[in-house]
């Protein structure tokens, strides 16, 4: 009786472990950084504004950059040239050279 209960033991614990070994693993997408983290390494570089004036990042992502302008702040997305879209509240967008 002894080793009839410890076979089906066995069975169930063999059968489990089949199952959990045939869950799909996670896709690529939940295990890459999200877009929001944090890319502290561009702090304090210099934009010229279209409008005038110089604006300064102070965080963003790799994605985008805040910049702190005398008149309170803007957007900077990278466009992957050497060139930024800025976005600047109450300005239409507009394209300037990205700093090195």
């Amino acid at each position: 009786m002894i080793r009839l209960g410890l076979a089906a033991a066995l069975f169930v614990g063999m059968t489990t472990v089949a199952a959990f070994a045939q869950i799909a693993p996670q896709s690529s997408a939940a295990t890459t950084v999200p877009p929001y983290v944090p890319d502290p390494g561009r702090s304090g570089q210099m934009y010229l504004l279209p409008q005038g004036g110089q604006g300064v990042t102070f965080g963003g992502t790799p994605y985008f950059q805040m910049l702190g302008t005398p008149g309170g702040a803007a957007i900077a997305i990278p466009n992957g040239n050497g060139t930024s879209t800025v976005l600047v509240p109450g300005m239409p967008s507009s394209t300037i050279v990205s700093p090195r």
